[in-house]
């Protein structure tokens, strides 16, 4: 039924998503679904009740007996009860993509804070090891190093606020905010390598 095709619809979305291993917009794309699979189950419902009236109105129209009579209530109410469990079969597997999804964008999330964080530790550390180095260099040399330590500084105190806001970020907004600190770590660890060549 229309469900079958939903459901492989939503399967084919999600595995594209997967792929694009973005998941921000796997999460988007598993909400969408789920809002058209209750969007699905509500028109299915909303037209076999329809239907089911246009059937219960003809059979007063004609004189039926009681068996007949009830052999309409009983393939209506096993109509009803296949198109709701259809549609709840429907709904479920979609939120439980949006579950998989949440918890995908979830990892992705402390993967990266992770990471930004081990970055930042990183350039710290040969920051300061260069630093030591230099602790006898001569004076135009310690001139650079002190101009390139307030850049460093000034870009790691951006990155370090850019990292404290991201958990704020919508899931929507994600891929943004999470390019932007990319961008950032990378240029901290250019003016890394910027200090590692005053020698």
């Amino acid at each position: 039924m229309k469900f079958e095709r939903l459901a492989i619809a939503t399967v084919v979305a999600l595995s594209a998503a997967a792929c694009a291993r973005e998941p921000s917009k796997q999460l988007q794309s598993a909400e969408t679904e789920l809002t058209s699979a209750q969007a699905e189950a509500r028109k299915q419902a909303a037209e076999l009740h329809e239907k089911q009236a246009k059937e219960q109105l003809e059979a007063q129209r004609k004189p039926m007996g009681p068996s007949e009579q009830t052999e309409l209530r009983v393939k209506q109410i096993e109509e009803r009860a296949e198109q709701a469990a259809e549609g709840q079969r429907a709904v479920a597997d979609a939120e439980k993509d949006v579950e998989t999804a949440r918890a995908t964008m979830k990892k992705e999330r402390a993967n990266v804070e992770t990471t930004a964080k081990e970055r930042i530790t990183k350039a710290n550390a040969n920051v300061a090891a260069e630093t030591m180095k230099n602790v006898n260099a001569e004076a135009k040399k310690r001139e650079e190093l002190a101009s390139a330590m307030k850049e460093f500084n000034e870009k790691r105190t951006m990155v370090e606020q850019q990292l404290s806001k991201l958990s704020q970020v919508s899931d929507a907004d994600w891929k943004k905010a999470k390019d932007q600190l990319d961008k950032s770590l990378d240029e901290l660890d250019d003016i890394v390598d910027r200090i590692e060549d005053i020698r």
